[in-house]
């Protein structure tokens, strides 16, 4: 997953929490699908894993290219909305294809849509145009809800963010409220960290530019960000907030939560029976070793805040993974802020 900083242009928020990310392309009923195919001949390279690599994007062009030209070409080219891949999955000899559809269609028109996709994406991969090879035995296709629609780019299990050549297909809104957020503003640049890679936990961070400024009001504030050598001690008292999962595959709130938890040591976390030596220096762990409270799914991406003695809030960590929600001796991880703050101040001037 990448948690995000979002800076109004330049305001510092989280993707999930604290603002939630929309797709824009809502009419009629909205079907959304997610599927697999597999590229063959291609030799095993990890750079194709990699999302900002030359290698990714060059493949992950050809073939949202090649989706394109099938669907517009088809007879459901009027139902079409969007189609993206989402990630790249090098093995031996061969990659495969993540990708994430959209369509619109009458509900009395569903399945026969769905079995029209399926075919036009089986008859794309057998024309073997170009010097690319794919599997049309290798298809996988499924539709999925609304809400897991939205996981797909906000939570890490589901990818976070989508591929796109232009960031004005998201919004950020801002507020308590999901629906009808109290405002919202377009998104002119994604910045994601160069070491970053999908399915990993380390570098999980990415700057997001608005193309106009936020004006603070109401429910929506600002959090300032921390020095690098600012020190949050184990024991802290920190706030995360969102609009995840009430429980593990639980249901979704309206309005926004907040948990109040506690930075851990990260020895602690570390420890055999907790996580073993996976949390990093750049990571840090909050929340109780007892489990109970504790970020959850659709949170990721969001901000854990610390007050100091004049009540100006700091934005600690964004929450970054875990396992479950609330399990004992595996609390919420955290992507450390301080650690990235160079980072941050080289991709933003701040």
């Amino acid at each position: 997953m990448i948690a995000l900083i979002v800076f109004g242009v330049l305001a510092i928020l989280g993707t999930t929490i604290g603002l939630l990310v929309h797709f824009l392309a809502v009419e009629n009923t909205t079907y959304y699908y997610k599927g697999s195919f597999t590229v063959l001949d291609i030799p095993y390279n990890s750079n194709y894993e990699r999302e900002t690599s030359p290698e990714n994007n060059y493949l992950s062009k050809i073939l949202e290219t090649k989706m394109v030209d099938a669907f517009q070409s088809s007879s459901i080219y009027r139902q079409y909305i969007n189609s993206q891949v989402i990630t790249l999955v090098p093995d031996h000899n061969s990659v495969t294809a993540n990708i994430w559809l959209i369509f619109k269609a009458p509900r009395s028109m569903k399945e026969n849509t769905r079995r029209r996709i399926e075919s036009i994406l089986r008859q794309m991969l057998r024309n073997h145009s170009g010097s690319l090879t794919t599997d049309p035995d290798s298809l996988r296709l499924e539709e999925i809800s609304k809400v897991n629609a939205e996981k797909i780019i906000n939570n890490p299990h589901y990818f976070c963010f989508l591929r796109t050549e232009d960031p004005k297909n998201y919004t950020v809104s801002f507020g308590t409220k999901v629906s009808p957020p109290y405002m919202q503003h377009h998104i002119q640049r994604i910045i994601i960290h160069e070491d970053y890679i999908k399915g990993e936990h380390h570098d999980d961070i990415a700057v997001i530019l608005l193309t106009e400024k936020v004006l603070f009001k109401n429910d929506v504030h600002r959090v300032c960000l921390p020095e690098a050598t600012q020190i949050f001690p184990p024991g802290e008292g920190v706030v995360v907030t969102g609009w995840g999962a009430l429980s593990y595959d639980g249901e979704y709130p309206v309005l926004l939560q907040k948990a109040p938890v506690k930075i851990i040591d990260t020895n602690t976390c570390n420890a055999k029976e907790a996580y073993n030596g996976m949390v990093q220096d750049t990571m840090l762990c909050a929340g109780y070793m007892e489990g109970n409270i504790d970020a959850c799914q659709g949170d990721s991406g969001g901000p854990l805040v610390h007050p100091n003695s004049r009540n100006i809030w700091y934005l600690v960590g964004i929450v970054s993974w875990g396992v479950e929600c609330g399990t004992i001796n595996k609390p919420g991880v955290y992507t450390r802020v301080t650690a990235y703050r160079n980072w941050i101040a080289s991709k933003t001037g701040i």
